[in-house]
Parts: C-alpha cells; sequence; structure tokens
C-alpha cells in the first residue's frame, strides 16, 4: 500500500527550490514518514537506470534489520528520481576502517555485513555489489561500531526478476566482483555475494583492493575470470594468521562450488576465529602491529567450516564432444573460380576439380574474373598474383569483401609475398605451376573453412573442451584457465631452473636431470662446441659443456627447447607461420640479449626469455582457438590493426595477459612475466624519469621492434612499437655500431634456428642481405633508429644525420616525417634537388613535394609497407616509382 501511495503522490509534487525545507514538505506531501530530526537523500545520477534505482528503494522499504540502511520512501521531483533513508551520524569512510580500526573491529564489520545480506538472501534477493563503500560504517557509540549494508541498485531479486539484467554487460565493481558474475550476470545466485564479502575482508585485512596490481579494469576483468587469484595477503603484511588467509580464500574461489555454501557460514568462521584468537592479539590495529604476540588460533579438526570445503572433491566437467568439420559427399553445389595467363596451366585446375567432383570456371584477367564473381555463385577461388599488378590486388580485394576464400599462386614466392598475401586477406599461397594433390587438398580446406561445423559442441586440441554454445570469449578464458594445466615444462626443465637459481648447484647436479632429455642434453652440447665459445678442445660430456656455456647459458638453452618442443609446428592461421613465427621469437629474443649486454642493471638471460616468449600466447590461443585466431590474424591484416587490438575485440583478452599466465605456472621470474604482460605497453610510467632503470618489458618490446624492422621471421604482426628515443639513447650507444648489432643478431639468430632444427624458408634469414651501393642517410629521431636496423638488415650502407643536414645530403634518405621542425618543412618544401632523390618518409599523413617519386609509409608504424616499397622498385637507377 504504502508503495503505490508513494507512486501516486509523486505526481503532485509542487515546483519549489529543492532545499532541506523543500525535501521535507516533498516527503510529507508523499507521506513518507520522517522518524527523526534528520533523514538522509540519494538522488539518482543523470543517466543512471530509472527502473534500477527504483527497485533499489524499493527492495529495501520492505526490509527492516539492524545491517541494513532503512528506508522510508521515495519517488521523483521534477522527474528526478529520489528516495529517503535513516540518517547515519559519525560515518566512518572505508580508508579510516583500514588504517585505524583494529583487527577485531574490521572482522566484526564484515561479520555485521554478513548478517545483513544474509537476511537479504533469506529474502531472496542478491546484493552483487558489495564492497567497502556499499558498507556504511558509524559510531553508535564511543568505541561501539555499528555497519549496515546498502547500495541494492544492482540486486537481483530471485522472486520477482525484472528482466533489468542483458546478458554481455558486466555488473558491479570488477575487483569485488565474482568470475560468474563478470561472465554470466543473468544465472547467479547468492554466493556472488560471499565472494565480494571475502574481497572486502581482503582489503580491510590488508589495506589494498584485491587486485590492485592491475592498472586498468580490463585486466582485472580477464584476471578474474581466467582464475588468477589476487596476490596473497601475507605479501602485503606478513602477519596475517592461516585461519584468516583461508578464510578468505574460500570465500572468493573462483568455482562458486568451492566457496562458501552461504554468507552464514562464513560469519561464523569469522566468529570462531575471534574465539579461538587471544584478545590481545587483536586488539592492534594490523596483523603487522600484532606481531609481539604470535596468532594463537590454529585451523584444523573440523572446527572452521572451511575444511570440509577445502576437501571437497570438485566435480568434473563431461566433455565435449569431438568437433567435425567435413565437407557434404556430393560436392556438385560448389563452385570452382580460378584466374590464370596461362592457358596450358587450366588444364591442372581443370582435372583437380574434376577429381573433387566440383564445377569450376576459368578466367584469364582479373577484368573477366571480377564479371564472374558479379554473378554470383562462387565458393572458392584461386588467383593469380603479382604485386605489380594493381586490378589483381583489386580482385583479390572485392573477394574478400565478398567472404570468398581464395589462394593466390606465383612462380615466385619471397617472405613479403606471403605476408602481402596475408594482409590482402587470402588463405593460402602457391608456388606455381601448382601441384595437383597440394592444390585440391588446399581448396578443401577453404572449403570447409568456410562451412559450419556439423556438431555444436566445441573441442579445443590437447586437453582444452567447451561445452555448448560458447561465445569466443567465454572459450578464450576457458583457454586461459586450462592452458596453464596442459602447457608443462618437462621434468628435466624445471628441475634444470631450479637447480640454476641455486648458487650451490655444480655442473654434476645440472647434469643429471639434463640426461634424461636427449634433445636438451644435445642442444648444450652443440653449444658449447660452436665457434662463437672459441674452445679449442672438443666438448663430449654433458657436465664439461655446463662448465663451458655456464648455468645461466644452460638454463636459457633448456628452456628454449623445451618451448619450442611444447608446440606444434604446423600452420592453423595463414598469415601465422609457425616457423616464421619462432624466427621471430628466437630473434626478439636474443636482440634483447644484445640490448641488455649494454646495461649493467639488466640480466642478458632474463632478457632473452622476454624476448622470446613475449608472443606465447599467440601460439597458445592459435593451438586452441584455431577458428577465432584465424579470424583474428585476418582481421588484423586486412584492417591495418595490431593483433592484440583485434584479439581483444574479438576474444576480450589478449596474448600479452595469456602468455603472462603460462609464465606464471612456469614459475619463471616475476620480471620475465612482467615482460611478456606488458611488452606493448612501452610508454613511460608515471613518475618514471629519463634516468629511470629500464624495465625488462621495454627491453623485450624493443628487441621485437628491432627484429620486426629487420625483416627476420613474422608473428602475425605487422606494426613496430613507438618507442621513445630515450629509451634507445640508454642502451643503444654508440648508434654507430648498429650495423655490428645486425650481423651480430642474425649470426646468433641462424645458431639458434640451426640447433633447434627451424626451417627458415621465407624467414628472411635464409639468405644473407646483398651488398647495396647506395647509401642511406638516416634522422634518429622518432622511428629513425628502427630505419636504421631496417636498411642495414638489408645491406645498404647507412649513416645518421641531424634535420639541419637533411637538405644537403647528397644520399637517399629515411626519416620519420611526424618529427621534422617545422622550419625544415619549410626549407625542403620547394626544393626540387632535396626530391630527386629516394625518399623513405615515415608518416601519418600525405607528404606532398614538388615532384613525384617520394615513399611515405601509412601509418607511420607500418615497416612492412616500407618492405613491399623495396619489392617494388628499381632500386640502384636513376627510375623513380610512385608509391
Amino acid at each position: 500500500e504504502r508503495r503505490k501511495k508513494a507512486e501516486a503522490l509523486a505526481q503532485t509534487l509542487t515546483d519549489k527550490q529543492l532545499d532541506p525545507g523543500t525535501m521535507r514538505t516533498i516527503l510529507e506531501a508523499q507521506d513518507i514518514p520522517i522518524p527523526a530530526e534528520q533523514v538522509a537523500v540519494k538522488v539518482a545520477n543523470s543517466g543512471l537506470d530509472h527502473s534500477r534505482f527504483e527497485g533499489e528503494w524499493k527492495n529495501l522499504l520492505c526490509l527492516k534489520h539492524q545491517n541494513i540502511i532503512q528506508v522510508y520512501g521515495g519517488g521523483e521531483y521534477k522527474g528526478q528520481p529520489y528516495y529517503a533513508m535513516e540518517y547515519l551520524p559519525k560515518l566512518v569512510p572505508p580508508k579510516r576502517i583500514k588504517q585505524s580500526f583494529t583487527i577485531r573491529q574490521k572482522l566484526d564489520v564484515v561479520v555485521q555485513a554478513g548478517r545483513g545480506l544474509q537476511f537479504l538472501h533469506d529474502h531472496g534477493i542478491i546484493h552483487r555489489d558489495v564492497k567497502p563503500s556499499n558498507i556504511a560504517t558509524y559510531e553508535a557509540k564511543p568505541g561501539e561500531y555499528v555497519a549496515k549494508v546498502m547500495d541494492l541498485g544492482l540486486a537481483k531479486n530471485l522472486e520477482e526478476n525484472l528482466g533489468l539484467t542483458r546478458a554481455n554487460i558486466i555488473l558491479g565493481s570488477p575487483a569485488y566482483a565474482a568470475p560468474e558474475q563478470l561472465t554470466n550476470p543473468k544465472q547467479v545466485d547468492h554466493r556472488v555475494d560471499v565472494y565480494s564479502l571475502g574481497a572486502t575482508l581482503y582489503e580491510f585485512v590488508t589495506g589494498h583492493r584485491p587486485y590492485h596490481d592491475r592498472t586498468t579494469s580490463y585486466q582485472v576483468v580477464i584476471a578474474v575470470t581466467t582464475n588468477v587469484s589476487p596476490v596473497h595477503p601475507t605479501t602485503h603484511v606478513a602477519g596475517v594468521p592461516a585461519p584468516v588467509c583461508q578464510i578468505i580464500q574460500t570465500a572468493m574461489e573462483s568455482g562458486p562450488g568451492n566457496r562458501y555454501t552461504s554468507v552464514e557460514d562464513m560469519v561464523a568462521d569469522i566468529q570462531q576465529y575471534l574465539a579461538d584468537e587471544d584478545e590481545a592479539y587483536t586488539s592492534a590495529r594490523s596483523f603487522a602491529d600484532a606481531d609481539r604476540d604470535q596468532s594463537k588460533a590454529k585451523y584444523g579438526g573440523g572446527r572452521y567450516r572451511f575444511e570440509a570445503l577445502m576437501h571437497r572433491r570438485e566435480e568434473t566437467e563431461e566433455s565435449g564432444a569431438e568437433p567435425q568439420v567435413s565437407l557434404p559427399k556430393d560436392l556438385d553445389p560448389y563452385k570452382l573460380l580460378v584466374m590464370c595467363r596461362k592457358r596450358s596451366q587450366h588444364s591442372v585446375f581443370v582435372r583437380c576439380a574434376k577429381d573433387l567432383g566440383i564445377r569450376y570456371q576459368m578466367t584469364m584477367s582479373p577484368k573477366d574474373a571480377e564479371r564472374v564473381l558479379a554473378t554470383g555463385g562462387i565458393d572458392v577461388a584461386a588467383f593469380e598474383y603479382s604485386p605489380k599488378d594493381p586490378l589483381g590486388l583489386l580482385l583479390c580485394e572485392r573477394t574478400r569483401k565478398k567472404g570468398i576464400p581464395f589462394l593466390l599462386h606465383a612462380a615466385q614466392i619471397t617472405r613479403t609475398d606471403i605476408l602481402r598475401a596475408a594482409r590482402l586477406g587470402a588463405s593460402a599461397v602457391m608456388k606455381s605451376p601448382v601441384a595437383e594433390a597440394a592444390f585440391k587438398e588446399k581448396v578443401l580446406g577453404l572449403l570447409a573453412s568456410a562451412g559450419e561445423p556439423a556438431s555444436k559442441a566445441r573441442k579445443g586440441l590437447a586437453g582444452i573442451s567447451f561445452k555448448g554454445e560458447s561465445s569466443p570469449p567465454e572459450r578464450a578464458r576457458e583457454v586461459a584457465r586450462k592452458a596453464q594445466e596442459i602447457l608443462v615444462l618437462p621434468h628435466a626443465v624445471t628441475k634444470t631452473v631450479s637447480l640454476c637459481n641455486d648458487p650451490a648447484t655444480t655442473a654434476d647436479d645440472l647434469a643429471k636431470p639434463l640426461h634424461s632429455d636427449p634433445a636438451i642434453a644435445a642442444m648444450v652440447l652443440r653449444r658449447s662446441n660452436s665457434a662463437a665459445l672459441g674452445g679449442a678442445r672438443r666438448i663430449t660430456t654433458i657436465r664439461d659443456a655446463i662448465v663451458r656455456i655456464g648455468r645461466r647459458e644452460t638454463k636459457r638453452l633448456a628452456i628454449t627447447m623445451a618451448v619450442y618442443q611444447l608446440f606444434d609446428k604446423e600452420e592453423k592461421s595463414f598469415g601465422f607461420n609457425r616457423y616464421m613465427y619462432w624466427i621471430h621469437a628466437l630473434g626478439a629474443g636474443v636482440a634483447a640479449q644484445v640490448l641488455a649486454d649494454h646495461h649493467p642493471e639488466l640480466t642478458k638471460e632474463d632478457a632473452f626469455l622476454a624476448g622470446l616468449l613475449h608472443d606465447i600466447g599467440k601460439i597458445v590461443f592459435d593451438d586452441h582457438l584455431t577458428d577465432e585466431y584465424r579470424e583474428v590474424i585476418k582481421s588484423a591484416g586486412t584492417e591495418g590493426i595490431r593483433v592484440c587490438d583485434a584479439e581483444q575485440r574479438l576474444l576480450m583478452m589478449d596474448h600479452a595477459f595469456l602468455g603472462a599466465r603460462v609464465a606464471e605456472k612456469w614459475h619463471l621470474p616475476v620480471g620475465i612475466t612482467e615482460a611478456i604482460e606488458d611488452h606493448h605497453d612501452v610508454a613511460l610510467k608515471p613518475g618514471e624519469s629519463e634516468i629511470s632503470p629500464v624495465p625488462v618489458a621495454r627491453v623485450a618490446a624493443m628487441g621485437n621492434s628491432m627484429i620486426k624492422a629487420m625483416g627476420l621471421g613474422h608473428s602475425g604482426d605487422f606494426y613496430v612499437e613507438d618507442i621513445p628515443t630515450l629509451e634507445w639513447q640508454k642502451l643503444l650507444r654508440p648508434f654507430d655500431a648498429i650495423p655490428n648489432y645486425c650481423d651480430m643478431i642474425r649470426k646468433e639468430l641462424m645458431a639458434f634456428a640451426d640447433m633447434l632444427g627451424i626451417k627458415t624458408r621465407h624467414s628472411g634469414l635464409e639468405a644473407a642481405p646483398p651488398k647495396r651501393t647506395r647509401h642511406i642517410a638516416v634522422v634518429p629521431d622518432g622511428f629513425g633508429i628502427l630505419l636504421r636496423f631496417f636498411f642495414c638488415a638489408r645491406g645498404f650502407p647507412t649513416v645518421f644525420i641531424t634535420w639541419d643536414d637533411l637538405a644537403d645530403a647528397e644520399m637517399d634518405v629515411a626519416f620519420d616525417a611526424r618529427h621534422m621542425p617545422e622550419d625544415v618543412k619549410r626549407l625542403l618544401g620547394n626544393s626540387e634537388a632535396f626530391w630527386r632523390r629516394n625518399v623513405f618518409a615515415l608518416t601519418d599523413e600525405t607528404i606532398e613535394s614538388p615532384i613525384e617519386g617520394v615513399y611515405s609509409v601509412t601509418p607511420a608504424n607500418d615497416f612492412f609497407r616500407l618492405e613491399q616499397v623495396l619489392q617494388e622498385m628499381s632500386y640502384g637507377t636513376p627510375a623513380q616509382v610512385q608509391s
């Protein structure tokens, strides 16, 4: 009755200035009781869902409990929703609770909040936003505090579901929200409040919110939904007793079935702990202050309810059915379009189509192929490829937009051709004249990938199963959860790593685990006898090899070989060739090690491993989410975005986060794990000065960019990171040594590829760069450092110059035009003498010059575009080719 009366009277409000007196008049006009001298009024923020706001006060209106805020009524004023509730004097902010309350007072606040939540649960209401700021604590008497649960804006009434919760909407504060609340808020129960109350207890005890080490809400959401535990309470406060840690851990278990079955159970455990603990111990303001008397509370013997929970068997998931991706037996509806200028080669395509039982359409030119495409009915296509044929490239673009899978064939295929084909949207490349068996296999693969799986159940590789119709982000989270379990390093490697970390380890100790892994043992022996180490005596035993190369190198080789053996070498997503990936990863590691070698604060071995493993998450995604990752790689290439951005768009998770979780499971050093997670975050952090030590993450990012600029291997990503010039200056002195660095990196990378048996075809490593005669002058600002790596790696003699010398340089020039000073722009604007040479200008805008022939790359970090320019032009002659 009170609800109906309040709704009716809300329409009769007079137009008065909204001050305390007016507010009281409004409340009285609505017959809202004012039992005290003062009441508190909550006003809805603009943009807030009014249905939620109304549901909040109506839920609270019917609830009376000493630990729940009391609401007297609500309505609207000038279209502004509000409600009146009890006024709490002497409110205590959460910060004061964390800093000034005793241990017993903090735990008592949680106990009182738990009682209020249990009352809500008993009445079919789930709060869904429990956190310190939503627990109003006030001083009722000197030294006596009362806590009340408030703010039910996100509450879910199980008995009266108003349908306000929508799918794919994150509800609550991520740091305090249970995993299931972030992934599927419509299907939650009271145990999400158990989790949130545990997170609140975590903050009161430690002084830090859970996942405070994550810098963005996105990172927090990913950490929670992939079962990454928050930092252990004892990391913040060394004296937190084991029972309190267990209470927090049990409440914050990722799986709802492993948590307390109710808030009441959690409250009972806290009360049991307070009864067992010495009162003098809990009178301190924190466990750190209480270390003068150690905790006397002991858990065990079934006294605490979490003991039973910790021994419950986890329910096993039913494995999903195997995917069955196959073609129908009758392929007659399918139609193959082939564009090839050589009529003689069409006989091969005709035979392949006949053997497959599909219809065949022959065309001799891109224009003919476009006319056939316009008629429709094409299911798969194959086109002759030439990088200098604009009509052929346009045909690829239009075929991609129609969603038709196609492959390209050409007489000669280089690394640049393969990568360009990926950016055009092709699904495969072949060398022509094509081999019949290989062509039929490719066509069948394209048709299968374009169709829908016969079964809705999905199953990943190596033991990761997906049940039912889960979304790509849900499958990505499942991969992150399970990848840490199945990607286990061999015992020989884990033992080797632990021994290498012990200063007392001898060569004999290290030799024992290596003997159990012949592949790693052989690699260590080969490394010890390599020409780079220059040993006169040939090593034949593992012990002697360890003595020669050292413990750190032994650890590096063991991890490298183990990680390489862990993954399949077969290409799954075109544009993400596994061998090219490993060349890139090894190259990034070697480049990072070269940088660290010139900086005493960095460890070379850590820098190498950070560079080697920085993209390991990509290969995990490609193994277990093959269909989704094929789309990620394709969209990154065709839309001109970074792979990590395409991953976040489709999977709501990027490879950097996934790789860091795997590294944590492998117990790698924290610096390496952070480098993997942060290798795309290269900007200077707040408070980081020019003289601050260079973090390993930035060294890994720099090695990654160096190897991309050098054109060695490929990781599916085309863009280099924009690293501040000051960072290069810290690690690359003198700059004139860059040609030597290029030679050093190439030689070391070839040695690693040889030891691992990696195929170097189409990797950019298979042949030494040609010796060029034309010199390139480079301005070092912006991407200038990477420009010099780019040209040096391709055999061009290079030299650094200043902006002032740019106009007078008598050689070809390359520079980052975004950093060009305005006076230099004006000076060069009308200088035909300057533009009568090969000018390579990285820019985000079109550069206008008096004559044609300027090579500009857009965007500025697209070094692959620059590689295309070099391949397409006749370099070394006066001829100018318009970019």
